[in-house]
């Protein structure tokens, strides 16, 4: 077992064929860096779980707890940028989430 290799071969006609990944390609491919994109798509705020808050760019368990504790004291968001009253999610936060919420 090789720990940390990252490259891996793939057959074809003419034998092997080696293809190295780069460590960002690793990254998005293990869901590791949540600054692309969310694995489940757009994530509508108003019903969306803690999971499901979890999976968008700079949102993370707490942050998640924190978006459902407010929609459940005042109500659904009425727009996206809403989501900026709840605690810790500025302005900085809502650029890179943004592009994946929906109310």
């Amino acid at each position: 077992m090789i720990i940390g290799y990252n490259a891996f071969f793939v057959p074809d006609a003419s034998g092997y064929q080696y293809f190295a990944a780069s460590q960002a390609e690793i990254a998005v491919d293990s869901g590791a860096d949540k600054t692309e994109s969310p694995a489940i798509g757009v994530v509508n705020i108003n019903t969306a779980s803690e999971e499901e808050l979890d999976t968008l760019p700079g949102i993370g368990p707490a942050i998640a707890a924190e978006i459902i504790a407010y929609r459940e004291e005042n109500g659904p968001f009425r727009s996206p940028e809403e989501i900026m009253s709840v605690n810790r999610i500025g302005e900085k936060t809502f650029e890179k989430m943004k592009a994946y919420i929906t109310v």
